[in-house]
């Protein structure tokens, strides 16, 4: 507890005059070196003055003998506890009784029963509540695609993956095509990626596809002049591989 704490809890006893000398100084002291609190001891001060006014106050003696003397008086519980359901249906016939001959009471009773239906219609349904409240998983952890469709994008990626790299199996029997397969490999971890996540994966598997691709020709090209000993013509579009096959 700090000296802010203990000073405000004397307060009260300070502005009602029962601190002893010793506690007035401490607080006194307290108030000349700390803003907040004469704040707080300020407005303490402009609250009890209000308070004290507003004590003095008296209605009107004309006023006081008209609600005295008024015989719905004794009739504006009936309505509220009518309002809310909570009337018997002794006093409830009684009620409507006495509305059926009192203009004002009617007057009050329509407008209390407004009041209540709009605050009725203005509570959402139980089940749209719930559903509002319902917290929404991470993107990331929704299936956007079915199995299959995913196993399409899927694929689809290894086709791509296998146009752009050209012949794993060729390719892996020479040195030179060492970043091919690290290639290949990235298509096929993204591959199994896209068919377990989904869309979202399929469209960044599909954007690195295309990015690559042109350094993959590129590798694709180099390797075949080196195999065969021909000098890059830039075309491998027709490359047809009769000795690599594989059974």
């Amino acid at each position: 507890m700090n000296a802010c704490t203990e000073i405000r809890e004397h307060f009260s006893a300070y502005l009602e005059g029962d601190l002893q000398p010793g506690e007035v100084t401490t607080v006194e002291t307290h108030l000349e070196t700390c803003s907040k609190c004469r704040e707080t001891m300020d407005s303490l001060r402009d609250i009890l003055e209000l308070s004290g006014t507003l004590a003095d106050l008296r209605p009107p003696a004309q006023l006081k003998a008209e609600v005295a003397d008024s015989p719905c008086r004794r009739w504006l519980g009936l309505l509220f506890s009518a309002i809310d359901r909570e009337i018997s249906e002794a006093n409830l016939d009684r009620l409507f009784q006495h509305l059926e001959d009192c203009p004002s009471c009617r007057s009050a009773w329509g407008d209390l029963s407004l009041i209540h239906q709009v605050s009725d219609a203005l509570e959402p349904p139980h089940h749209l509540l719930a559903r509002c409240l319902r917290p929404r998983q991470p993107f990331s952890a929704r299936r956007v695609l079915g199995q299959r469709t995913a196993t399409a994008a899927a694929y689809s990626l290894a086709l791509l993956a296998s146009l752009a790299i050209g012949n794993p199996v060729t390719l892996a029997r020479y040195d030179t095509s060492t970043p091919m397969q690290q290639v290949g490999t990235l298509f096929k971890d993204g591959v199994s990626g896209a068919a377990e996540i989904g869309r979202s994966e399929a469209k960044v598997m599909l954007w690195r596809a295309l990015n690559l691709g042109g350094r993959a020709a590129d590798a694709a090209r180099s390797t075949w002049s080196r195999l065969t000993d021909q000098p890059d013509s830039g075309d491998t579009a027709n490359v047809d591989d009769s000795k690599e096959t594989t059974s």
